[in-house]
Order: C-alpha cells, then sequence, then structure tokens
C-alpha cells in the first residue's frame, strides 16, 4: 500500500518539503531542550528529594521496630519499610520484600531463579526445551533484554487503548506451555501512557494457564504517579485473583526511583505466600541482607502513602512548561505521543 507521500506529485512534495522546514524552524526557535531520556526525572524533580539527605546523621538511632538499621539482619527489609511498600501496592505487609533500589534488578533475579531453579516444584526453564515470554507492544525494551539474555523467546502481543488485547493473551497463555509469563506495566504504560482496565485486570487474573509455572510480571512501576485530579484507576491485581479465586500467579514490583532518586531509591516485589516463601528462598542464597539506611531514610522522609502522594503533587511543576496548567500538559490523552499524568520513560521535559 503506497504511503501518503508516494501519491504525492513532485510539485506537491515540495511543497510539502517547504512546510516541513518551517515547522522546524518554528520548533527551534522556541528553545525547547528536550531530554528524551527514559525515566530521567528533572534536577528540579530530583531536588525536590533533597531534604532526605538531612534526615539521617551521626546522632541518628539506628534501630527500627527492633532492628538494627546498621548491621546485617531483616532480610525482607525493615519493618517499616516493608509497611510504606505494602501502603504504595496495596498488599499485606507480610508478603513483601524491600531490597536494593532497582526493581528491573528484583525481576532479573526471579526469571533467573525460575531459569536455573524453577518455579513452584516444576522443572528449571533451561530444561524444558523453548521457553516463550508475553511482551505488550509498544512496551518497555529494558524488560524484554532481560529474558532475551536468557534465550527466552519475546512473542509481541499488540497493546490496546485499555491494556494488552486479551484474546490474544488468553490464546497463548492457556494453550502453549512454552509461554511462561508476561510482561506488564499496569498504569501509565510506558512509552503510551496506558492504564489497564478494571475488564483487562479481571481477565488477567482469570487465565488459567497452560503452564504451571506461568507468572505475570505486574511491574507497578507508577502507581502513585498522578500529578493532577484523582488519576488512573487501577484495580489491584490480587483482589483481583481473590474474586477469581486464583494465587501463585503474579510477582509485583514496585520502586521509589521515580519518587526520589533514580538509582538510589528502595525497590520491593510481593506476591502470594507460598511464592513468596520460594522468593525468600532463593534471594538468602544471593543476598545476606538489604541495604537498610536508605530504607531508613525514606520512611522517616515520606512517612506513609499520604506523605508520599504529596510529595508527588511537589513535582506537578516541574513537568509543565512556564505558563502553561497542568491539566494541559499532564493529562492530554489525544496525542500520538502523549503527555501522560507521570512523566513517561519515553518522554521528559526540561524546559529552558
Amino acid at each position: 500500500m503506497p504511503t501518503a507521500y508516494e501519491l504525492m506529485s513532485d510539485q506537491e512534495l515540495e511543497q510539502e518539503i517547504t512546510r516541513l522546514e518551517a515547522e522546524a524552524e518554528h520548533l527551534r526557535s522556541l528553545g525547547l531542550k528536550l531530554d528524551m531520556a527514559r525515566g530521567k526525572p528533572s534536577p528540579e524533580q530530583t531536588a525536590l528529594s533533597h531534604p532526605m539527605l538531612d534526615v539521617l546523621n551521626s546522632s541518628t538511632e539506628m534501630d527500627d521496630q527492633g532492628v538494627a538499621v546498621d548491621n546485617y539482619g531483616a532480610p525482607d527489609g525493615l519493618p517499616s519499610a516493608r509497611a510504606l511498600a505494602a501502603q504504595i501496592l496495596g498488599v499485606d505487609p507480610k508478603n513483601v520484600i524491600v531490597n536494593g533500589s532497582s526493581s528491573l534488578n528484583l525481576m532479573h533475579d526471579l526469571v533467573c531463579n525460575a531459569y536455573t531453579h524453577g518455579i513452584g516444584g516444576n522443572k528449571p526453564w533451561s530444561q524444558q526445551g523453548k521457553v516463550k515470554f508475553l511482551c505488550p507492544a509498544p512496551g518497555y525494551d529494558r524488560h524484554f533484554k532481560v529474558t532475551a539474555h536468557y534465550g527466552i523467546e519475546n512473542v509481541p502481543v499488540p497493546m490496546l487503548e485499555d491494556g494488552p488485547d486479551m484474546a490474544v493473551v488468553k490464546r497463548l497463555v492457556e494453550n502453549d506451555p512454552a509461554v511462561k509469563g508476561i510482561w506488564c506495566v499496569p498504569k501509565y504504560a510506558n512509552p503510551t501512557g496506558i492504564t489497564y482496565s478494571d475488564d483487562v485486570v479481571r481477565k488477567f487474573a482469570a487465565l488459567t494457564p497452560a503452564a504451571p509455572d506461568f507468572r505475570i510480571f505486574w511491574d507497578n512501576a507508577y502507581v502513585v504517579h498522578t500529578f493532577e485530579g484523582e488519576g488512573d484507576h487501577l484495580l489491584n491485581i490480587f483482589d483481583a485473583l481473590a474474586e477469581a479465586g486464583k494465587s501463585d500467579m503474579v510477582y509485583e514490583f514496585g520502586s521509589t526511583a521515580k519518587v526520589t532518586f533514580p538509582s538510589s531509591g528502595i525497590a520491593f516485589v510481593t506476591a502470594s505466600s507460598a511464592d513468596m516463601a520460594e522468593i525468600r528462598a532463593a534471594f538468602s542464597v544471593m543476598r545476606v541482607s538489604p541495604e537498610k539506611v536508605s530504607q531508613l531514610a525514606h520512611v522517616r522522609f515520606l512517612k506513609d502513602l499520604d506523605g508520599i502522594k504529596a510529595h508527588m503533587e511537589k513535582s506537578t511543576g516541574s513537568t509543565v512548561p512556564p505558563g502553561a496548567t497542568p491539566t494541559a500538559a499532564t493529562s492530554s490523552r489525544s496525542t500520538a505521543l502523549r503527555a501522560p499524568r507521570r512523566p513517561s520513560l519515553a518522554w521528559r521535559p526540561s524546559w529552558a
């Protein structure tokens, strides 16, 4: 099928080139400085967390509910940090591990563990021949690189306006035991800003996988990233699983990487009680105990979910150009490259 340009006459093409050159010149004249690095908050945004650096000092009591912050111990993370992460994700703190600063690192380690040791008593993925992972597209390439790194076949799934095409997901998951998982960014999914509808979340929960070791990798990276109004609603995946009478199917991840300091936040994972027991066993080999000083600083600085929401509201002014309203810059859903209610991994403005 010919493109619009192929259908143009030479004269029309010349006119189009002139128009595009004028448009490019206009954009240059605006003096915009756009850093398109994904997931990179502006200096103004990270500066909002600088006071956290003053929360702890040499006189701070290094104790958290009886746990020594400045020593080994608490492999699941500080009790207060687990409670904060549980508030963010809407789950029980007993099923939360807070460890490190990178949720992607946690995802990688769980893919690695499944590949080398298996899930739920099943054979390691490495011993099952060809295995596959579903990748909603467009999506986050760093997710896809993790599975590709282990030789897992990445299978694209179309993204619709309310989430992945669940007819395709259902067909692949329920008919092919080689399909072992799916990558999901359920809220403000990069790069389009889509939030999964309740219907999509419930369809995920209702899946009956052909593979007993199938897991949904639910990367809820933007669960608190609302800069204007109430933001998008996302149904809690574990509530949906309970409604469907299902369990042992979801690993959910989160972090404060784009709340406080990228690469210096806190990361966390939650799953069913049975899955968490396996994760704890795997992590006990990989880690002695987490870095807990940052965890304490985050808890003292952010305090609770209300504190996080208040902190995120302060970021509103740094995501819009001078003179524009938050609504115009943060919630337009009408263009191909959206400016969603959180700073998309594909959209980071730095206004001159």
